[in-house]
């Protein structure tokens, strides 16, 4: 029977950009049914199968019906039989790649790693295609191979007038600005940019961002910043950037997450199939502990109504992502602004919109944090959080 039309999903370590344990694999399922990864049953039969599990909090059933024995020491009927179920799962692959449901790098990627996986080399090598599946396998590994400084763009920016708020200072919407230029340079340093992407059809697109504030530079002030990538998820990467002064003074550290998109299906799409790094990665200065915003809308209070024009668009024709902060930044009077200091805001993008359409804009108070919540008439198109200094 066609296996295929048994699975609602096939994924694999070229999916997902990840090997066991890494729980990549786990969550790009959970993302794709919209659950919960702890929700998760992963079945396996070897131990970095129940790590996967452990890393990323879900149950584990162990089965162990192949695995009776070592390879070394296996008798002949045990290898006809460990041989008949890696024909079985080459069959299956050789139908996934048939039917275009992968790649035929996919293919390669997962038909070496059954192969070593099941030492299954002899077998191979009857079968053909060895030697030319290894050499694949090794090619595209130096490709997307890359050193952990080639990732880091660093470059002085002065503060101009055109970045300063009332305050005479950098403004946050203008920060986030500034952040999302040096990660596109980021990008054009790793040869992964819109304009590099779009020969495969696809495009960038930010999901959430967070920056903390520990001091805005002035008017004039020249500052030292610095993106680079920290992880890839599979899906999803995440960018850190960091300013600092000249005397080396941290002034802000943001996190953005992002994510591939398809240009004509809007669809998401794993970082594996474009030459984005996957490893060697710089540290982390900010970590993806994004907050859950998951208040009612009966919780928030109508503050304003806004018509998106065509001065607020990016080159997609969607509104800028710097328009939201700018448009939850008006909920606040400029004489609150001027005596309370904004410390983090974090910003969930979860939906286009586009001109003409109106946006309410809602609020929600918790202490030193305000919640803002942008709608287009019933759809909520972002969610944000702005915590000022006590």
């Amino acid at each position: 029977p066609d296996i295929i039309k048994l699975l609602d999903l096939y994924v694999s370590s070229q999916t997902c950009g990840y090997r066991k344990p890494n729980k990549a694999g786990l969550e790009y399922i959970a993302e794709q049914f919209g659950i919960d990864v702890k929700d998760i049953l992963f079945v396996g039969d070897e131990d970095k199968d129940r790590k996967t599990a452990d890393n990323a909090g879900c149950s584990f059933m162990h089965i162990d019906e192949f695995r009776k024995c070592e390879e070394t020491e296996i008798s002949e009927k045990e290898f006809e039989k460990k041989k008949t179920l890696f024909l079985e799962q080459k069959k299956t692959l050789d139908s996934f790649l048939k039917t275009g449901a992968i790649s035929q790098l996919q293919y390669d990627k997962s038909y070496w790693d059954l192969v070593k996986k099941m030492g299954m080399e002899s077998v191979a090598q009857v079968l053909g295609y060895y030697n030319g599946l290894k050499k694949s396998v090794e090619r595209e590994k130096k490709k997307n191979y890359m050193k952990t400084e080639d990732m880091i763009y660093t470059q002085k920016r002065s503060i101009s007038s055109a970045y300063v708020d009332w305050s005479v200072k950098l403004g946050v919407a203008q920060a986030q600005l500034m952040i999302q230029d040096c990660m596109t340079e980021c990008f054009g340093k790793i040869k992964c940019d819109d304009i590099s992407l779009m020969k495969f059809g696809y495009f960038w697109v930010l999901t959430k961002s967070k920056i903390k504030v520990f001091k805005r530079p002035g008017w004039n002030d020249t500052v030292d910043t610095t993106s680079f990538p920290v992880k890839n998820s599979g899906i999803r990467t995440y960018v850190n950037t960091v300013f600092k002064d000249m005397d080396g003074e941290l002034l802000l550290v943001a996190n953005q997450e992002l994510c591939l998109l398809d240009i004509e299906k809007h669809r998401p799409v794993p970082l594996s199939k474009v030459p984005y790094p996957a490893e060697n990665f710089p540290d982390a200065v900010l970590s993806d502990d994004f907050e859950k915003i998951m208040f009612p809308d009966s919780d928030y209070s109508d503050v304003y109504e806004q018509v998106i024009r065509s001065s607020n668009l990016d080159m997609l024709h969607h509104l800028n992502n710097t328009e939201y902060v700018k448009f939850a930044l008006n909920v606040f009077p400029e004489t609150f602004l001027l005596e309370h200091e904004i410390e983090e805001i974090e910003v969930h993008y979860k939906a286009e919109s586009k001109e003409n359409q109106t946006l309410r804009i809602m609020r929600k108070d918790v202490g030193n944090t305000v919640y803002i919540r942008i709608k287009e008439s019933e759809r909520c198109v972002s969610d944000l959080k702005i915590c000022f200094a006590c």
